[in-house]
């Protein structure tokens, strides 16, 4: 993975993983923000169908960054 990668897809998992943890913690201190609970839905289903064609096209990727993931 080169330094400037942003289109990968183990890059899209990480950052939507950090932006996930950070909606996270918004959502638990601010119970009554909608739009911020929709689009931690979101992004949550996204990171879920991105997981979902690297397990299916790139196995061993997906091992490795399910476990650094946890």
């Amino acid at each position: 993975m080169k330094n400037n990668d942003v289109g990968s897809t183990e890059v899209q998992i990480r950052k939507l993983h950090a932006d996930i943890l950070r909606l996270s913690q918004h959502v638990q201190n601010f119970k009554k923000d909608n739009a911020t609970k929709r689009t931690l839905y979101r992004k949550v289903s996204y990171k879920k169908k991105l997981f979902s064609y690297l397990e299916k096209y790139d196995y061993s990727k997906f091992v490795a960054l399910s476990a650094e993931l946890k």
